[in-house]
């Protein structure tokens, strides 16, 4: 008699433990643990991304800033470039600045083409490393997105806007490593994916989930 009282207490034991790991509405408590778990470290790993986004945008702003000055410069009848112009311009020293820009004659004034500055400017940010970066960074983030293609259902939002995000990003980088068009054209441009770039990083800051 004894052990089957034992039997029975043993099943009634293990038949409330069952008990404990379901919530009130019948949930399993593991599976909503492991959820939340999953939804926290995708945040973790979207807000990453944008981050990185963020940075690799902002370093492509101030080359494409660059680009406009000399392009202006270029084609300006007013406005000459000169060694310390460069210099001021990319905080650079002078025999870097000549080993760049090519003079005329002997003298601090860079020749004013404008197509050739565009071009002593570009060979200057690839040369040193800076197109490469922004290309590299481009990738890497890519890759990341498509690691997080398959977001908790509370992320699927989130997910379509912070691509939109990169679309318009990776756009506006381009524009960095290949400047094309006219003056006013490229102008037009990179100042529209900027005012849009910044509107949509906005609206992924609002749509965010659990944001503080």
């Amino acid at each position: 008699m004894k052990k089957v009282w034992w039997i029975l207490l043993l099943l009634l034991s293990l038949a409330l433990v069952g008990c404990n790991n379901v919530t009130s509405d019948g949930e399993d408590i593991d599976q909503i643990e492991s959820h939340e778990e999953a939804s926290i470290q995708y945040k973790q790993d979207i807000d990453s991304v944008v981050s990185d986004l963020l940075k690799t945008v902002a370093s492509a702003e101030n080359m494409i800033q660059n680009y406009a000055h000399v392009w202006n410069a270029g084609i300006s009848k007013d406005t000459y470039m000169t060694i310390e112009h460069a210099q001021n311009l990319l905080s650079i020293d002078e025999s870097t600045a000549r080993k760049y820009f090519a003079t005329s004659g002997y003298t601090n004034f860079i020749d004013s083409d404008f197509q050739k500055l565009i071009q002593e400017l570009k060979f200057y940010y690839t040369d040193t490393g800076k197109i490469p970066e922004l290309q590299s960074n481009m990738e890497s983030i890519q890759a990341n997105l498509q690691n997080l293609n398959d977001p908790p259902v509370e992320y699927e939002p989130i997910f379509a806007e912070v691509l939109e995000l990169y679309r318009i990003g990776n756009e506006y980088t381009q524009f960095a490593i290949n400047p094309t068009g006219s003056l006013i054209t490229y102008n037009q441009s990179t100042n529209q994916l900027s005012t849009d770039f910044i509107s949509q990083h906005n609206r992924v800051a609002i749509l965010k989930p659990g944001k503080e």
